[in-house]
């Protein structure tokens, strides 16, 4: 979400937090199984399951992007275990 540089970004990042936070998979609700099988595969502790906000600086504006382990209904696929990414953090 690019924002102005002069824009309240800390805002911007509460909002985008607390949208994936509405569609992100809750730690809690993880098996310990499932979340040593994530630690296994992705090398993912459970505190990097969090959404989290990354910021790029432009020449124009701030770049903010979030990333965050989606429910599996909400990633598109149909019993995917693959966590989301978005544009420039794969």
């Amino acid at each position: 979400m690019p924002i102005k540089f002069n824009a309240d970004h800390d805002r911007a990042e509460r909002v985008l937090l607390e949208v994936a936070g509405h569609r992100t998979v809750s730690i809690s609700s993880l098996g310990e199984e499932a979340l040593q099988e994530m630690e296994r595969r992705y090398f993912m502790k459970p505190a990097d399951m969090k959404p989290k906000v990354y910021y790029r600086l432009t020449d124009n504006w701030l770049e903010l992007t979030v990333r965050y382990r989606p429910r599996f209904r909400d990633s598109g696929i149909e019993g995917s275990d693959e966590p989301r990414h978005f544009k420039g953090h794969d």
